[in-house]
């Protein structure tokens, strides 16, 4: 592969993380993945809020379980369908893909892997991929405020290859509706075209249902996401 092809997939890479992947913000940058404790957007809550909520699964990834979700930009508004579509049991982890459909056509697909210990994403995308290696630690089983998990590593995407570092954090507890949730930031941290770039996607998760809330940031650009119905898998 030439040098000009090489950048061309890594910009590509990065505009599919931005867009497709994980919907994730761009935004300014840190000096360090430490910072993301102390970031001034980041959920911060008294002393004496709970630190944790029930014990049910922060982010239920049984095979059929959905998600109806309605999406807002500006004035712009739409429904999208997330389904877990397979499962499988390898190597102590149960390893998931996660579809996102809109009006009943495939979008998006997510990969994660899970046990009673961790939850980790592994890939994103559709036809094209990006891959984290190894994979991208999202949050512990169970789950509790403050807990942090830090990720270094590579993005492959299409022969391309990209170091990066991370970090995905339990921020806080809120209340959503008629939800308790946990705010999970989660950030990458990594280089694009010589200059410092910081992607990252904010989830209000609740135990027993998942994704209530998601929020992406790009620019002047505001995408949230609700929860509009939850099924639960079998």
């Amino acid at each position: 592969m030439n040098l000009a092809r090489s950048r061309e997939n890594t910009v590509r890479l990065f505009l599919s993380l931005i867009v497709v992947t994980f919907q994730i913000s761009l935004t300014g940058c840190k000096d360090s993945v430490e910072n993301l404790a102390t970031d001034d957007d980041l959920l911060r809550l008294p002393t004496d809020q709970p630190t944790m909520l029930n014990q049910a699964s922060l982010f239920p990834l049984t095979k059929g379980s959905r998600w109806k979700l309605q999406a807002r930009k500006e004035n712009e508004k739409g429904e999208e369908e997330v389904l877990v579509t397979s499962s499988r049991l390898v190597d102590g982890f149960t390893e998931t893909v996660v579809e996102t459909r809109s009006n009943g056509r495939a979008i998006r697909q997510e990969f994660y892997r899970w046990n009673d210990a961790v939850t980790q994403m592994t890939s994103a995308g559709f036809a094209d991929k990006v891959t984290l290696e190894p994979p991208f630690p999202l949050f512990r089983n169970p789950a509790k405020v403050g807990d942090t998990l830090s990720w270094s590593g590579v993005l492959r995407f299409k022969g391309s290859n990209a170091p990066g570092t991370g970090a995905s954090r339990i921020s806080g507890i809120d209340k959503i509706r008629k939800f308790d949730v946990y705010r999970v930031d989660t950030v990458i941290r990594t280089t694009v075209n010589g200059g410092n770039a910081v992607f990252r996607i904010i989830r209000w998760l609740s135990p027993g249902v998942g994704l209530v809330r998601q929020r992406t940031v790009a620019g002047e650009s505001v995408i949230e996401k609700d929860l509009v119905e939850y099924t639960p898998g079998k």
